[in-house]
């Protein structure tokens, strides 16, 4: 048995259950397949990185695993590699749906090369990062994990980790901080630049009733990205002292991916097309005691 926190099993899973195995897929599904609700490719693809992100710190508790120091060697590499891969690509694909916003304020910055390029291979290479990034630090991470297969286990009680000391603390925490820090800037940039047009305009024209401009994507990444520095700074206490077995810091990562479903599905158009099923019943339910819509049997 483990000495760590398997004792939050259910609470730590029942997070990951409902933002990223259930929350942000019927999100995901909802953008692809509903026609009243349409969403950036950028957005798609950041739930898209956070159910994967979920998925892989679950590995382990769905076959009841985690409360083994020393659960089967190869799901322990993979998952333990996986954990080092799908935290920088959740950023990278941050990073991504920021800079898309912040191109908004910027067309001409594009180059004409990638201008010329065909639809789908523009979308592929705005969309591919997160994936590449993830590629090099799972394999990286595999590697370390293959080579020093002693120095990886399940002691947390939740999931597989390799402690290798500087690649434990220095290779995910300092680029994820960099990402953030870069997301971060562009967040800011965005805020200045939209907030200078909205001024100028009303310098121009004083008696115009100019509206706000709407940052709502960029302001919901915002909420995200506050939480994600919160999140991180927990997780890299708890990297710097793994003995350290802080609970908040475990609960808060299993949260990501309920945040990120809270934050981009609170929004008057999804909640529309979930309700409209609901509404659509009453209403023929309606109907039909009625015996003809809007018109009483009395």
């Amino acid at each position: 048995m483990t000495a760590g926190l398997e004792s939050l099993t259910p609470v730590y899973f029942g997070l990951h259950i409902v933002g990223g195995h259930v929350g942000l897929p019927i999100l995901v599904f909802t953008f692809l397949l509903s026609k009243k609700v349409s969403r950036h490719p950028t957005i798609v693809n950041f739930c898209v990185t956070w159910i994967l992100y979920s998925v892989s710190f679950c590995l382990l508790i769905y076959g009841g695993y985690n409360k083994e120091v020393h659960p089967p060697q190869t799901l322990c590499i993979i998952q333990s590699a996986l954990l080092y891969g799908t935290p920088t690509m959740a950023v990278v694909a941050m990073l991504v749906l920021v800079i898309e916003i912040w191109s908004a304020f910027y067309p001409t910055c594009e180059p004409a090369f990638f201008a010329s390029l065909p639809h789908g291979m523009r979308l592929f290479i705005i969309l591919s990062p997160p994936y590449l990034v993830l590629l090099i630090f799972t394999l990286a991470a595999a590697y370390v994990a293959a080579s020093n297969p002693e120095m990886v286990d399940a002691a947390n009680g939740l999931y597989c980790a390799i402690h290798v000391k500087h690649f434990e603390r220095f290779t995910t925490s300092v680029f994820c901080i960099v990402v953030l820090l870069t997301v971060t800037a562009f967040e800011v940039a965005i805020a200045v630049k939209s907030y200078r047009g909205w001024r100028d305009i009303r310098d121009v024209c004083p008696d115009a009733d100019v509206r706000k401009p709407s940052l709502s994507p960029c302001f919901r990444a915002t909420v995200f990205l506050v939480y994600s520095w919160i999140t991180f700074g927990a997780c890299v206490i708890v990297m710097a002292s793994p003995e350290n077995l802080d609970r908040f810091s475990f609960m808060a990562q299993a949260a990501l991916p309920l945040t990120a479903f809270i934050v981009f599905s609170t929004q008057t158009d999804v909640a529309g097309v979930w309700t409209s099923p609901i509404s659509t019943r009453v209403e023929r339910f309606s109907c039909s005691r009625r015996g003809r819509c809007g018109h009483s049997l009395d």
